[in-house]
């Protein structure tokens, strides 16, 4: 039987230096106590954009020491933003870590506390990215 893959596709990942700092520029359209999401819509000038959203993940070893709490922070976004990249406006998606997280016990129900707290990073994301779309087109 052949396993499903549940990977997120290089397609619907930002690669590029610039097309992080175009999404870091941007004002931060949610934050929650231990992340920042910013959202920067796709232009037509651009021709290395692709119409679907793209996910960039910024876990700095500073505030995250072990690469345990890192690459838990980057599944659990990457789980997140596969399973609900549909319903997501197309554009650069950059979610970065806020506070220091070195203390805190790694458990599953911080893992729930995370993952409660990235999906409610991207509704308000997509709130505003909606709000910003709907002024843009006025």
């Amino acid at each position: 039987m052949v396993q499903p893959k549940f990977g997120l596709p290089r397609t619907h990942k930002i690669l590029k230096a610039d097309a992080y700092a175009s999404a870091l520029c941007m004002r931060v359209c949610a934050q929650t106590p231990q992340f920042f999401l910013h959202f920067c819509a796709h232009t037509l000038k651009n021709e290395q954009t692709h119409p679907r959203p793209q996910l960039g993940l910024i876990v700095p070893k500073k505030l995250s020491k072990h690469a345990v709490r890192r690459n838990t922070i980057k599944r659990l976004s990457r789980e997140y933003f596969r399973q609900h990249q549909a319903d997501l406006p197309n554009g650069l998606w950059a979610l970065r870590l806020r506070s220091n997280i070195n203390q805190l016990p790694l458990c599953a129900n911080q893992k729930k506390q995370w993952a409660l707290q990235i999906a409610q990073l991207f509704e308000q994301g997509k709130q505003f990215a909606l709000e910003y779309e709907r002024q843009k087109n006025v």
